[in-house]
């Protein structure tokens, strides 16, 4: 009788422990290197899988999407069922990154574990193989601020013929990363190899100071079937329908129909880029911070002053343009109380614009005002301070002071009058009233630059310079 009870516990403790051990979790692989993704493979063969809660991986984990999918399979007349769970994930830092139990309905994996290496100094792929990926940052990166926005290039090198592939954009843990106009592809010869090169464009901004990593960026593909190594003349490169599906249905797009021959897979990764980002420097005085390399200010007065007259609106536009600095990253002018004028500013529009290699940010400001009085009304000068990021100083952009001749009511009244410009320690004044010029730096023009008379009304359209 005890040997048939204990029998009984033994079955009844197997058989839960096949229930428990039913679900299972695993990483497609143990170890990874920085910037490569990873699949979280959740499984269970009782036929159905509970809801599972992946916010314990959010700490050191980016979620890159799930899909699910099923197994079925009869064996000797029993028929199992097994769902899988995929999970895609990037991880967003180096070492042993310890995975506690995954809640799934009613059930717990088991803890898990995955180690991520640093790239090797070497990249994966480089001159003279069939494919490398380069990743390389603006030149002035060396003087890199807190917010400032830097250039970023990534390039996908090809001697040989593919059919599919993904080529990742790069990302950066404390910076923004933005992609710049159109992807771009041309020939070049490397090791005296023929390429053909897509190249994309980004611009970097950190966002707090300090050592600032890019992780490689990744390319994963496949080569046309019965693809060998590229010959002949360089112009014969751009004749690859991969290459007419890039530009025509999207960046490196996957065959959506499945129709083209699978060849072998192939990948390449870039090197990983480190950075120094300095802090704001302090000696700057202003109250907002804005590292540009160009920055002016537009009165819509300078161009078509209105007549004012007691107790009626007029309207007045600011219009702040930056180089190297997005619209978000402007703020809100600050506008002086006038006495005998009333204000009423409105929140400002901004927006980003490109022509490929930088991003120009533009704010709008409208500002209505009502006078209260008749006579001559003194309105002061604006000033907005900003930081050179090309001459390492800071500056300061001007819209310069008017003095308003204000009619009663009823009667005509004449057109504002700039005042002279106010005096300002340091700084140059701008010689002409009837628009907001640049401070000249040495050797220029106050009207030089590419935010200047003449070309910023370009930007604003978002034409390409």
């Amino acid at each position: 009788m005890r040997s048939r009870l204990f029998a009984l516990v033994v079955a009844a403790t197997l058989s839960a422990g096949a229930l428990a051990g039913d679900l299972r979790a695993y990483f497609d692989r143990q170890s990874v290197y920085e910037g490569d993704s990873v699949t979280l493979v959740i499984e269970t063969g009782s036929g159905t899988l509970g809801q599972p809660d992946l916010s314990v991986l959010g700490p050191d984990f980016d979620l890159l999407g799930t899909s699910q999918s099923t197994n079925i399979s009869i064996i000797n007349g029993k028929r199992t069922d097994t769902i899988r769970l995929l999970v895609s994930l990037a991880p967003r830092r180096t070492g042993r990154i310890d995975v506690p139990p995954i809640q799934v309905g009613d059930e717990r994996t088991e803890p898990l574990s995955l180690k991520v290496q640093e790239i090797p100094e070497d990249a994966s792929g480089g001159g003279g193989d069939d494919i490398f990926v380069e990743m390389e940052v603006g030149a002035d990166s060396g003087q890199l601020l807190v917010q400032q926005q830097v250039g970023l290039r990534v390039r996908l090198f090809t001697a040989v013929a593919l059919s599919e592939g993904n080529l990742e954009d790069p990302r950066a843990d404390g910076a923004l990363v933005t992609k710049l106009g159109e992807d771009r592809s041309y020939n070049t010869n490397r090791n005296g190899r023929d390429y053909q090169v897509v190249e994309r464009r980004y611009s970097l901004s950190p966002e707090r100071s300090g050592e600032l990593r890019v992780p490689p960026v990744r390319f994963e593909g496949r080569l046309r079937a019965g693809n060998g190594p590229r010959t002949g003349s360089r112009g014969s490169l751009f004749d690859d329908p991969f290459f007419d599906r890039f530009f025509q249905g999207g960046p490196l797009s996957r065959d959506p129909f499945g129709m083209l021959d699978r060849g072998k897979p192939v990948t390449a990764r870039s090197r990983g880029i480190s950075l120094e980002v300095k802090a704001r420097p302090g000696d700057y005085s202003g109250d907002h911070w804005l590292p540009a390399e160009e920055l002016v200010i537009l009165d819509s007065w300078a161009e078509n002053p209105p007549d004012l007259h007691v107790g009626e609106p007029a309207t007045r536009v600011l219009t702040l343009q930056a180089k190297g600095l997005s619209g978000p990253q402007i703020p809100q002018i600050e506008i002086p109380e006038v006495s005998g004028l009333r204000i009423y500013p409105e929140k400002s529009d901004s927006e980003s614009r490109s022509d490929g290699e930088t991003v120009y940010g533009v704010s709008r400001q409208r500002l209505t005002l009502i006078p209260a009085r008749a006579g001559a009304i003194e309105v002061p000068e604006i000033q907005v301070l900003w930081w050179d990021t090309v001459a390492e100083r800071e500056r300061i952009a001007r819209v310069p002071g008017w003095t308003l001749k204000v009619a009663g009511e009823g009667s005509a009244g004449a057109e504002p009058q700039p005042s002279a410009p106010q005096e300002a320690t340091g700084a140059p004044k701008p010689q002409d009233p009837a628009a907001a010029r640049l401070e000249p730096r040495a050797g220029e023009s106050a009207s030089s630059g590419p935010l200047s008379e003449g070309i910023d009304r370009r930007y604003l359209i978002g034409a390409v310079v």
